[in-house]
């Protein structure tokens, strides 16, 4: 078959894409990954195809400053709709004249649950097509109320999550109305929680997620997407990251993905804090935020510092002590494949819901709200993880449950199973 793989966002919502889309490719499938332009470089020498929108480096530089605006913005309601109008519907027409026409003849498409502009594409070209999930926490149970909010019971969380809905309906009617303005037919877009009637999808783990028994059943739980080999192709090691971790103790690794925005320097200084506390070597991610712009090390941390630019998580994160983290779908499953604890700050999205689970789980303590970190915060979390080791006994033993889990598999049984074989 021919199948579409359509997202939006950062790294982590890329990467599960070209898991799965590696794994179709092994399989007699034929997959384009479609996304913004400045993930083009992942894909230079890979399997897939892919086709990108807009321009790498400016819109590299406006995500940022998306985030910053997101992140010093409090009201949910008003972050939603700044990332509805710089995020989802940026460069919008672009978007969709672009990927309607690249998606003519696909037998399929899978469609990241935002990436409403892709779906638009896929509809008028009358393309089947899945929406894809990496986050259960927005589907209506009367089990559980809306994330952040207690759970009152099944007979008050169904009018919790109308009430919930009722806040966010000038997001939906702004995407409708969108989606209509380029030729669109649906009388009605749900902005947070679009799926597909085809089928749904959640790359996601049932032994870290919860999921109840009012789930749809067009509703399918394949497992998370990740790629499980150690190093990626073509990628190699640095030998100085190589020669920090054999030169002492194992370094608990920072890494905020995405996050961060323009503002590294302030993250930084608090990591530095925090560090100035507790008596650990630290491998940290520079992410998107250039948590390294400085081009320097403190002397005092010289020895047990490094800053590394992209590092696949299946080598960075076995070799720590713990994951400092976002809680981002992809870095919470792959902390959670390497059998190491966490410490999250969440940020926004879908952050607060996994930092929640890790906790309930046990292998990590109280999150730390990211307009709530200061470097002392940190160091007291860090050390309640190293100092307990029931963290990392839970680590490990859900690691081994996890891995027994194959996403990839599932996902394309269920996709020949429903539209077709490979080499149709």
């Amino acid at each position: 078959m021919k199948i579409a793989l359509m997202t939006l966002g950062s790294t982590g919502d890329v990467v599960p894409f070209e898991a799965l889309g590696n794994y179709l490719v092994s399989h007699g499938h034929e997959v384009t990954v479609f996304a913004q332009s400045f993930h083009a470089p992942r894909f230079k020498d890979s399997r897939l195809g892919f086709v990108g929108y807009g321009d790498a480096e400016p819109d590299f530089i406006f995500f940022n400053k998306t985030l910053d605006r997101v992140n010093n913005t409090a009201n949910p309601i008003s972050k939603m709709n700044i990332l509805l109008e710089d995020m989802y519907l940026y460069r919008g027409k672009e978007h969709f004249e672009l990927f309607r026409e690249a998606t003519k003849g696909f037998d399929v498409g899978l469609v990241n649950m935002y990436d409403h502009i892709s779906m638009e594409a896929l509809i008028q070209n009358n393309v089947p097509w899945l929406t894809v999930d990496f986050c259960p926490a927005l589907v209506p149970t009367r089990y559980s109320a809306p994330d952040t909010i207690p759970s009152l019971g099944t007979i008050i969380n169904p009018l919790l999550w109308k009430i919930s809905k009722l806040l966010f309906i000038k997001c939906d009617k702004r995407i409708t109305s969108y989606l209509q303005s380029l030729g669109g037919k649906r009388d009605y877009v749900d902005f947070m929680a679009t799926f597909s009637p085809n089928g749904h999808l959640y790359s996601v783990s049932r032994h870290l997620a919860q999921f109840y028994p009012d789930l749809p059943s067009n509703h399918i739980v394949t497992a998370p997407w990740q790629a499980r080999q150690e190093i990626e192709t073509g990628w190699k090691p640095d030998e100085s990251l190589q020669r920090f971790f054999e030169s002492g103790d194992k370094p608990i690794v920072i890494s905020f993905g995405s996050m961060g925005g323009t503002e590294a320097t302030i993250l930084v200084s608090k990591i530095y804090d925090a560090l100035s506390r507790i008596d650990v070597r630290a491998v940290i991610q520079s992410g998107y935020a250039n948590l390294d712009a400085s081009g320097s090390v403190p002397e005092s941390f010289k020895d047990r510092v490094k800053f590394v630019g992209y590092v696949p998580h299946t080598y960075l994160f076995p070799r720590a002590r713990m994951v400092v983290h976002h809680g981002g779908a992809g870095t919470t499953f792959s902390a959670c494949m390497a059998g190491v604890p966490s410490v999250v700050v969440p940020f926004l999205g879908d952050q607060p819901y996994w930092a929640f689970q890790l906790k309930r789980v046990g292998i990590a303590p109280k999150p730390i709200p990211n307009n709530k970190l200061s470097g002392k915060i940190l160091a007291q979390r860090i050390n309640a993880v190293l100092g307990d080791p029931r963290f990392e006994a839970k680590a490990k033993a859900l690691a081994e449950i996890i891995k027994q889990e194959d996403g990839p598999a599932l996902t394309r049984e269920y996709i020949e199973k429903r539209f077709g074989q490979a080499g149709r």
